[in-house]
């Protein structure tokens, strides 16, 4: 693949995970991000799908504010039992694994319809 094109490829997936996590704000969002990096090889599906959906997710905690990120990270370590700190951690790594996983699922299925 030529390199504009999978430039073309990480800036779309960049865009729609940010448009994703803004709009839609569940974690199987990520699914989305996987489509355009399915077809990529699949180091770099594998690579970009978790970069950009932990990265995308990190870099979230900087836009809102920190009180209420606390208070959401509060509310949902209650329900579950665990530390609310380990809830903030926790989030951008589910949300880079569902992206890795979904990226290396479309590149299989795009390899299997080759």
């Amino acid at each position: 693949m030529k390199g504009t094109n999978t430039i073309y490829i990480i800036v779309s997936s960049i865009l729609l995970a940010y448009i994703m996590q803004i709009f839609v704000l569940y974690p199987f969002t990520a699914v989305a991000i996987g489509i355009p990096l399915g077809l990529l090889s699949r180091k770099y599906s594998a690579i970009g799908g978790f970069l950009i959906g932990f990265l995308s997710s990190l870099s979230l905690y900087l836009i809102y504010p920190i009180n209420a990120v606390s208070k959401i990270a509060e509310i949902i370590g209650q329900l579950i039992g665990i530390n609310p700190f380990l809830v903030v951690l926790l989030y951008p790594l589910i949300y880079g694994t569902i992206s890795l996983i979904s990226a290396l699922l479309f590149y299989y299925i795009v390899r299997l319809n080759k």
